[in-house]
């Protein structure tokens, strides 16, 4: 029964594979982002679906590029917009890399990719010192139809002299673990590697994918709230559904927090484009649990009961898409980290573009949230960029304000 259930899914799966877009997820490049916001501010044309819950894909950008082409009321691009789409053109299409290969006649397509970055830092403040750091960063993506994928691995190496690192934890709290050459308890050279890759399947207006990468949700540049962009990768499944007046999208994940503790992330996004496509709203609920510490060491760091020990699984219910997940973390036992967040996008007039970012992590009532008492925990971040030029050269102006009260998890 298991075989023919596997041969019926695997049947399914490859008779839609045809006609397919070339789809891999890209890493989270704020350059990238920095120039669909402007060209999109100024030219009116819509940003990627997924531009506010990060990652998107290569056909999300190569879709926004194809869109500028075809306009025929954008206004003219500045010499450096166009050096810099010119750039994410080659950068970022499925016809240009390292090595670039499609077959004749059929929606199959692989690219191979190499980044190379190096960086020489001397410092002169007490004595005189020097950094060294180089990194290789291979990538591979491709796609069979409406099958994606990509991987790819940063590997890079640092030299310090005035500098001995010890030995790495390898737990992912102490930050990203790295190795030391030969048999040495301490060295000035250490080499670290960060791997990242996925794999997405779409049917029309349902999507599905399973990742390690980075998440980035929401409009803010420098302090998102929700999910910032700069956390390490964390290995997620998401599904996306487009139910045209709305987009949906669920995400299962796992945080790698402690090396023998697993942590759970569930976030759903309900998005909506209002006033002519000028005005994107989300709604955002979180959830976050996991094992709980061990035993206290000591009598002055004692835990309650209930919490020692406390080994948790996936909660399948929060699997369910569209309940809302406050009501259900009280179903599963009022355990869990529940918040919830708003963020909205306005562009207008052209050139411009205003946003803002609400997260709620708890509150005593509604009509006590700005009280002032430490059980009502929220964060509020507002901006706006103007994006023009002067004397022919490009401008952005931004300001941007975040306020954390008192703190939130």
């Amino acid at each position: 029964m298991r075989k023919v259930l596997l041969a019926n899914a695997l049947s399914i799966l490859l008779c839609g594979v045809a006609h397919g877009d070339y789809a891999p997820n890209l890493p989270l490049d704020s350059e990238l982002d920095r120039l669909l916001l402007r060209v999109s501010s100024r030219s009116g044309i819509d940003l990627p679906a997924r531009y506010y819950l990060q990652p998107y894909t290569f056909a999300d950008a190569e879709t926004f590029f194809a869109l500028l082409d075809s306009s025929t009321v954008a206004p003219e691009l500045s010499s450096a917009e166009s050096v810099l789409l010119e750039r994410a053109r080659r950068r970022f299409g499925h016809t240009k890399g390292l090595f670039a290969w499609e077959k004749s006649g059929s929606d199959l397509h692989l690219k191979i990719n190499l980044d190379l970055l190096g960086d020489v830092r001397p410092s002169f403040d007490d004595s005189t010192a020097l950094r060294l750091s180089g990194i290789a960063r291979p990538s591979l993506a491709g796609n069979l139809g409406n099958l994606s994928f990509y991987s790819g691995i940063a590997v890079w190496t640092e030299y310090r002299s005035d500098t001995l690192f010890s030995r790495s934890t390898y737990q992912p709290r102490d930050g990203i673990a790295y190795n030391l050459y030969g048999r040495d308890t301490s060295s000035s050279v250490r080499s670290s590697d960060l791997p990242y890759g996925g794999v997405r399947y779409s049917a029309g207006r349902i999507e599905m994918e399973t990742a390690l990468d980075r998440l980035k949700c929401g409009p803010a540049r420098f302090f998102p709230l929700t999910l910032s962009g700069h956390a390490p990768p964390i290995t997620y499944f998401r599904g996306s559904i487009d139910l045209d007046i709305v987009d949906y999208q669920h995400i299962v994940g796992l945080l790698k927090v402690d090396k023998d503790k697993r942590k759970y992330l569930y976030l759903h996004r309900l998005s909506s484009d209002l006033w002519k496509r000028r005005i994107h709203f989300g709604v955002n609920e979180v959830i976050v649990y996991g094992n709980t510490t061990s035993e206290p060491v000591s009598d002055s760091n004692s835990v309650a009961l209930a919490y020692r020990q406390n080994d948790r699984a996936i909660e399948w219910v929060y699997l369910i898409p569209m309940v809302p997940f406050k009501f259900v973390e009280h179903y599963a036992g009022d355990r869990d980290n529940a918040v919830i967040s708003f963020d909205c996008s306005l562009s207008w007039p052209a050139g411009w573009r205003w946003y803002g970012e609400f997260f709620l992590d708890d509150m005593l009532a509604p009509w006590e949230l700005f009280s002032g008492d430490w059980g009502n925990r929220w964060a509020l971040t507002i901006g706006g960029v103007r994006f023009g030029r002067l004397r022919g050269c490009d401008l952005t102006v931004r300001a941007e304000y975040s306020r954390v009260e008192p703190w939130v998890y």
